[in-house]
C-alpha cells in the first residue's frame, strides 16, 4: 500500500508540473488553426471551471514572436506544440490534421492585419534601456474586456488602471463620461445618474451629413459626427480617463501622468440619446517639435469607417491654420502607419495629378504642410523618388499610375457600396473654435 501510495503521488506531481515553462519557443495555435512561432510569457494555474473543461493544470500567456502583441493570449496546453531541434518551425511535429500551414498567401493576409513590431537595435541607448523596462511592466494585458455602451471589446495592451480595477478580467467603462466600474450593477446605477449628452470642452467640427447609411449597434440612426476640443488642464478627470482607455489599444505614448500640456480632439457619433466617442487625437500645445498629432486612438467597432484618415485630415488642418508643416509624433502603431499612409499617399499622388508631376519635394510639401520625410518615405513605395547627387529628388511621373490608383479606389467602393467618408472645412465651427495657434516657422522666416 505504500509502494501504491508512493507510485500515485508522484503520478500525481507529473501531471501537475508544468509542460511548459516561462521562455520556452514553443508552436501555438491560431484562432483559425494555422501554428506560428511563439514564446512563452507566464504560467498560472488555470481556474477551475477551466480545469473541469479541459483537465489541465496550467494556462500560458503566450506571444506570437513574429505579430503585433495584441494577439498575445492566454493559451491551454492543446493550443502549444513544441519546436523541432532542427528548425526553427518544423510542422512535422504536429498533426497534419489538426494544423495548417501558413501558406504564403494566408502570411501575407496575416502580415498585413498585423504587422511585426519593429525591433530596438535602432534607438539610442538611454532610451532603449527605457523601452526594455516599459516592455517587461507591460508584458502581460492585465484587463481582457471592456463594455463601453453596447459594446464588448478584447483590449490589445497593458494599461495602467488602479491596483483595484486593473485586477479585473472585464472593467465597465461609461460611453459618455468614461467612467470606469468593476461591476455591472454599478454601470446600471451610474448610467441612471450619469447626465453627460456629449464630451466636455467646444464643439468645433460637426458633419450633419456624413455618408453612414447605417444605424449604431442599438438601432439609433446616426445623425451626425462631430469633433470636440478639450483641454487637458481644464478637463483633467475626463482626459485622464480618455488616456485610460486608449492605452487598452494602444501599445506606446500614453499622456496619463502629463496631460495638462496637451489638446485632447475627441470623434463622436451623434444620435438622438447623444454623442458617443469613437476616436480621438492628442496635441502638444507649445508644438515644440513641429508634431501636429501626438496619440491617436480609433476604438475597434468603429475602425474602417474612414474615421482615422477624417482625424488625420483634422489634424493637417489645424497645421495649415497654424501656416506650419508638420506631422504625427513617432514612432505610429502598426495600424497607425497604415492609415497616414493611405492618407498621404491620396494627398501626394492628388497633388502631383493636379500639376502634372511638375513639382519638387519643397513645393510639394510646401502644397500639402506634410514632411519632406513622410512624402519620401511615402512616394519611395510607389517608385516615385529617386536619390541623386545625394538628395533625393522627384521621379517622372506617371499620371496613368496616379489614374489607375484613383479607380482602383472608386471600384473598392462601388464593390463595398460605401460612400467615403470626407473632411470638410465648411463644417469647422471657427467662430466658436478654442484653436491653439503658435508662432510659425514660416512667419519669422
Amino acid at each position: 500500500n505504500a509502494e501504491y501510495m508512493g507510485i500515485t503521488e508522484q503520478m500525481k506531481a507529473e501531471k501537475d508540473r508544468e509542460m511548459h515553462n516561462i521562455g520556452d519557443k514553443v508552436l501555438c495555435k491560431f484562432h483559425d488553426g494555422t501554428y506560428a512561432n511563439a514564446e512563452i510569457i507566464d504560467v498560472k494555474r488555470a481556474e477551475s471551471s477551466a480545469k473541469e473543461e479541459s483537465k489541465e493544470q496550467f494556462t500560458y500567456y503566450i506571444h506570437y514572436t513574429e505579430y503585433d502583441k495584441r494577439l498575445d493570449r492566454w493559451a491551454s496546453g492543446r493550443d502549444i506544440e513544441p519546436i523541432s531541434q532542427h528548425s526553427v518551425v518544423n510542422m512535422s511535429t504536429v498533426d497534419k490534421e489538426k494544423s495548417k500551414v501558413l501558406t504564403r498567401g494566408t502570411k501575407r493576409k496575416m502580415e498585413a492585419l498585423y504587422p511585426q513590431s519593429e525591433g530596438l537595435s535602432d534607438l539610442p541607448r538611454e532610451v532603449m534601456d527605457q523601452e526594455k523596462k516599459y516592455q517587461e511592466k507591460t508584458k502581460i494585458r492585465n484587463i481582457e474586456k471592456i463594455i463601453i455602451g453596447m459594446y464588448e471589446i478584447n483590449t490589445w495592451y497593458y494599461s495602467p488602471f488602479p491596483e483595484e480595477y486593473g485586477k479585473q478580467k472585464l472593467l465597465y467603462i461609461c460611453e459618455r463620461c468614461l467612467k470606469y466600474l468593476r461591476k455591472k450593477s454599478s454601470i446600471i446605477r451610474h448610467r441612471g445618474k450619469c447626465t453627460w449628452k456629449s464630451p466636455p470642452g467646444k464643439l468645433i467640427y460637426l458633419d450633419k451629413s456624413p455618408p453612414i447609411n447605417v444605424a449604431d449597434i442599438s438601432g439609433s440612426e446616426i445623425k451626425s459626427l462631430s469633433i470636440y476640443e478639450i483641454d487637458g488642464e481644464a478637463e483633467k478627470r475626463y482626459c485622464q480617463c480618455l488616456c485610460l482607455l486608449a492605452k487598452l489599444f494602444l501599445d506606446h505614448k500614453t499622456l496619463y501622468y502629463d496631460i495638462s500640456s496637451f489638446r485632447f480632439y475627441v470623434l463622436t457619433e451623434d444620435t438622438k440619446s447623444g454623442s458617443i466617442i469613437a476616436g480621438y487625437f492628442s496635441k502638444d500645445k507649445s508644438m515644440t517639435n513641429d508634431n501636429n498629432l501626438s496619440c491617436f486612438m480609433v476604438l475597434p467597432p468603429y475602425q474602417c469607417k474612414g474615421y482615422g484618415k477624417l482625424l488625420i485630415s483634422f489634424s493637417y488642418y489645424l497645421s495649415k491654420r497654424d501656416n506650419r508643416t508638420c506631422g504625427p509624433e513617432t514612432p505610429l502603431s502598426d495600424m497607425g502607419k497604415i492609415c497616414y499612409k493611405s492618407y498621404w499617399t491620396d494627398i501626394l499622388l492628388q497633388t502631383l495629378y493636379e500639376h502634372k508631376g511638375n513639382l519638387s519635394i519643397k513645393e510639394l510639401s510646401t502644397l500639402t504642410f506634410i514632411r519632406e520625410h513622410d512624402i519620401v518615405t511615402t512616394l519611395q513605395e510607389l517608385n516615385l523618388v529617386k536619390y541623386c547627387k545625394g538628395q533625393y529628388m522627384l521621379s517622372t511621373v506617371n499620371m496613368k499610375m496616379i489614374e489607375g490608383h484613383f479607380k482602383a479606389k472608386e471600384e473598392k467602393q462601388k464593390v463595398s457600396k460605401r460612400q467615403p467618408l470626407k473632411f470638410h472645412p465648411d463644417c469647422v465651427l471657427i467662430k466658436d473654435c478654442l484653436l491653439y495657434t503658435s508662432p510659425s516657422p514660416r512667419d519669422r522666416g
